[in-house]
C-alpha cells in the first residue's frame, strides 16, 4: 500500500513501474501545459470516489513525469449532482491501493 511516500516517477512514455510490474497510464496535457492524470485503484468505491480520482503531475527536465499521489483529489462530481466528470480510463486502473490523497467521506452522495 502507498501511504505518505506515494511519489512515483514515470518515464516519458507514461509508464509506471512498481515491484517489477509496468503500468501504462494515459496522461493528458492540458492547453496550459499542465499534465493531468485520471486513475482508479482498489480503494475506488469503498474508500475513495467510485469513478476514480484526479492528479496533476509535474514534468521533469528529463521528460519523466512526477506523480505525487498525496495530492490525488476527488472529481467535482463527488460533491454535487450538478457537475459532470470524466471517469478514469480502464487502462489507468491500478491493481494496488493508493491510500494517499483525498478520501471519499460522502458515502451516501
Amino acid at each position: 500500500m502507498f501511504r505518505v511516500f506515494s511519489i512515483i516517477y514515470c518515464s516519458s512514455h507514461d509508464l509506471l513501474r512498481r515491484y517489477g510490474k509496468t503500468y501504462k497510464l494515459d496522461v493528458n496535457k492540458e492547453d496550459d501545459g499542465i499534465l493531468f492524470v485520471r486513475f482508479s485503484d482498489p480503494t475506488s468505491a469503498d474508500e475513495t470516489y467510485p469513478t476514480g480520482r484526479y492528479l496533476v503531475a509535474d514534468a521533469e527536465a528529463d521528460g519523466s513525469i512526477f506523480l505525487d499521489f498525496n495530492k490525488a483529489y476527488n472529481p467535482p462530481c463527488a460533491f454535487t449532482d450538478f457537475a459532470t466528470c470524466v471517469f478514469a480510463p480502464e487502462q489507468n486502473h491500478l491493481d494496488f491501493k493508493i491510500t494517499a490523497g483525498e478520501s471519499y467521506p460522502h458515502k451516501n452522495h
